[in-house]
């Protein structure tokens, strides 16, 4: 593997060292871990590596007291990316994993820049975040319930009802946007208002993906005037969450994009009367923790197993690195596994956690788990030994269909040389535990996910 003479290892880097290393921002002649193997056969991935760990090590002597806070977002940021370079096979393209080097890069880049003054709605939100002990993705959550700014008005769009302005060229509008308008076999679109700023919105949602299709107008006594839509709110799909709100007595557009338990991409875009002004972006990026919470064990001795198959959790989540689950297995079990494996993947049977269809039975307060049951596609299997006899393990994240979320599933079966039989199943659910870090980035097109 040719080198591009980085000076600092990313991994030895984490640990304080800082000794010579080679193409990828660590040693390809050392790599360790099926990811890092990946990144070493992929000449742009390598390079991509390269960049950030300078970045990374150029960001640490500006981190000051916020030193630790770096490091720890950045030990959670690898396992990101080992999640997408590995998967990157699998979806058959390498664009999630170089998409999210590039934004990483320009987020250490930008991490410790002294906070603009031209965006305070944007800063305002950074700064309320922050001071929160933990940040989930609703729109309150980021200052809506009014101690940073205040949603639109929001009503179902009823035209039979007083407005404060003419209903009529509304339907135009939503015709023109795309909306259905309210028919005896639909249900009808939804309006915004900011009465005080003379701005609204007629917008529906459609679609599996849940996307949003709005129609902006202002008004002036009560004639309405059609309003572009800004960038800000032109994808809206799934995770990506938009609203008009009031800040200081003006108008914005609001976005912010929850598609990783790690991060909110946010971004703010203000109207001063007449036209949109250029949008602004912030990257927030959050401490997160796993838990194993919810379990179903068919053995005698379900704590000994437990605390077993949560080592084996966190060993995973940290590196993501199938090969790091299995130790040291002898030749004569590692065939059984691989045809095991091979049967396995076969078996509709594995691809839920075992019990999946008794939630209340989870040894957890109140109903048990409501999340998804199902194994996502980036699931690995893995020989795991207990009591003297090897089982079958399944880990990977909770998922149902195309749906996935940061809830990890693991679970464990016995051959019994007809069937699979459930022996173990767990659930460890991933939550925001607090606000790490923020980047002022520069501003790109939402992503419909």
């Amino acid at each position: 593997m040719r080198s591009i003479g980085m000076k600092v290892s990313l991994a030895l880097a984490l640990l304080g060292a800082a000794p010579l290393a080679w193409a990828a921002g660590f040693d390809c002649a050392k790599a360790g871990s099926a990811a890092e193997r990946q990144i070493c056969g992929n000449a742009e991935w390598s390079g991509l590596d390269g960049q950030m760990t300078q970045a990374f090590a150029q960001a640490r002597t500006k981190a000051g007291t916020q030193a630790d806070a770096l490091l720890r977002d950045q030990r959670n940021w690898l396992g990101e990316r080992n999640d997408a370079v590995l998967q990157a096979a699998q979806l058959k393209t390498t664009r999630y994993a170089t998409d999210l080097y590039r934004e990483r890069i320009a987020f250490l880049e930008h991490v410790f820049d002294a906070p603009p003054t031209d965006a305070p709605l944007l800063a305002a939100i950074v700064k309320h975040l922050a001071g929160q002990p933990s940040a989930p993705s609703q729109a309150e959550a980021l200052g809506g319930d009014g101690s940073v700014f205040k949603l639109a008005k929001e009503q179902p769009y009823d035209p039979s009802k007083p407005l404060p302005f003419d209903t009529a060229p509304l339907a135009k509008l939503g015709d023109d946007a795309g909306i259905e308008m309210p028919s005896a076999l639909t249900v009808g679109p939804k309006l915004l208002r900011l009465d005080e700023l003379h701005l609204g919105a007629l917008y529906s949602v459609a679609g599996t993906a849940d996307c949003v299709t709005m129609a902006l107008f202002s008004w002036q006594g009560r004639a309405v005037q059609p309003v572009p839509v800004p960038e800000t709110l032109s994808q809206n799909c799934w995770t990506t969450q938009g609203w008009l709100v009031e800040f200081q007595n003006r108008a914005y557009a609001l976005q912010s994009d929850d598609s990783s338990i790690a991060a909110s991409d946010i971004e703010t875009q203000q109207w001063d009367g007449s036209r949109w002004g250029a949008p602004a972006r912030a990257l927030v990026r959050y401490d997160y923790r796993t838990s194993p919470q919810y379990v179903q064990c068919a053995q005698a001795d379900c704590a000994g197993l437990s605390a077993l198959a949560g080592k084996v959790l966190d060993r995973y989540v940290r590196s993501r690195d199938a090969d790091a689950l299995a130790g040291h297995v002898p030749a004569d079990a590692q065939a059984q596994f691989e045809t095991l494996r091979q049967r396995a993947g076969k078996e509709d049977g594995l691809k839920e956690l075992p019990w999946a269809d008794a939630p209340k039975s989870y040894t957890h307060p109140g109903d048990g788990y409501t999340g998804y049951r199902g194994f996502d596609d980036g699931s690995v299997f893995f020989p795991i030994r207990w009591q003297g006899e090897w089982l079958l393990g399944r880990i990977g994240h909770a998922a149902l269909g195309w749906r996935s979320s940061d809830d990890w599933l693991l679970g464990l079966w016995r051959w019994d040389g007809h069937a699979f039989v459930p022996v173990f199943g767990m659930v460890a659910p991933t939550r925001r535990e607090g606000f790490l870090l923020a980047a002022r980035l520069p501003a790109k097109p939402f992503q419909s996910h």
